[in-house]
């Protein structure tokens, strides 16, 4: 009893004394140290087994990604304090924002945006075609319908890093957004190939459907101020994929633009000018352009009914 009593005693003193902190590198290495100090930039460590008054090493704590203390615990150092969200904690991480552009452009976009980390958030939105003001460019077509948005930020990482670096705050910073965009609308086609009401001088229109979708990437810069305000401004480049033009009750067309449709579509085959319109006799001029694709349209007449003569451009375009 004594004997068993004795090794046990004796196996706890052995793992006591082979008991050690651990330092987890990068790039996997592991030292096996006895740690004296752990510091907001520095790990302060003896070499293991070093007596209490030898010399103290101090390393940056950027080159490790965790610390094993011989007691078992962890500290997780894989993370920088600019992408520790417990940084940021009590900083608003969400966002309602309104595109104050868009009201001038006859049409309101809301979205929301919701932060996922430090350096990530998501966002989507709701378009509402012909909800705004209008202006010159719609008001022949008076188009009303409604869009979808999603995108998905990726905040820019800096040049360089400093000890201690951090964002402003969550929602802060300029990023790059993948952006993608759905609409569908409904709006009135002109069709100037016909002479205009002889009393109210307007041309025939029929109400078309269409459908359009983009993709898009956005680079922008977003502020925040006092913690309840975002300031969110961004230009983008992107890609139009698909068109569903509706021609008429029994008729749509549905078609992908790729490269060579594009390519076809802007390729022109010839150019007529009519002098006078179609017929000759009227006070206006229009301009046929065709390609393999569409018939481009450029008409300049007097669209108000006041004297006859042209005082406005206006363009539109057919499928062939």
């Amino acid at each position: 009893m004594k004997r068993l009593l004795f090794s046990i005693i004796f196996i706890g003193f052995c793992l006591e004394l082979s008991a050690q902190d651990m330092l987890i590198f990068k790039d996997k290495t592991i030292d096996e140290v006895s740690i004296v100090e752990v510091t907001p930039d520095y790990i302060k460590y003896r070499e293991f087994g070093a007596a209490q008054n030898s010399v103290i090493f101090s390393i940056e704590r950027d080159y490790l990604t965790k610390i094993v203390f011989e007691s078992g615990r962890v500290m997780d150092l894989s993370k920088s304090m600019m992408d520790d969200s417990r940084v940021y904690a009590g900083q608003r991480d969400r966002a309602i924002k309104i595109d104050v552009g868009g009201i001038s452009g006859n049409y309101s976009f809301i979205s929301y945006e919701q932060a996922i980390d430090p350096s990530r958030s998501w966002e989507a939105g709701v378009i509402f075609i012909g909800a705004g003001f209008g202006s010159n460019i719609y008001d022949n077509e008076n188009p009303m319908g409604a869009g979808v948005n999603m995108g998905y930020k990726f905040k820019r990482s800096p040049n360089f890093y400093s000890q201690r670096m951090r964002y402003g705050h969550i929602m802060r910073g300029s990023y790059i957004k993948p952006n993608l965009f759905v609409n569908t609308f409904n709006y009135d086609k002109v069709d100037y190939d016909h002479p205009p009401d002889p009393v109210t001088f307007m041309y025939p229109a029929s109400r078309e459907a269409a459908v359009a979708a983009s993709l898009q990437i956005d680079f922008g810069n977003q502020l925040v101020f006092s913690d309840r305000f975002v300031l969110d401004y961004a230009a983008g480049i992107g890609y139009g994929f698909t068109v569903v033009h509706k021609i008429n009750a029994h008729e749509t067309k549905v078609f992908a633009i790729d490269k060579e449709y594009m390519k076809s579509a802007a390729t022109p085959q010839s150019c007529t000018v009519f002098y006078g319109g179609k017929t000759g006799k009227g006070k206006r001029v229009d301009i046929e352009v065709k390609t393999p694709k569409y018939t481009f349209k450029l008409n300049m007449r007097d669209t108000q009914g006041t004297d006859g003569y042209p005082t406005r451009i206006m363009g539109d375009f057919t499928y062939i």
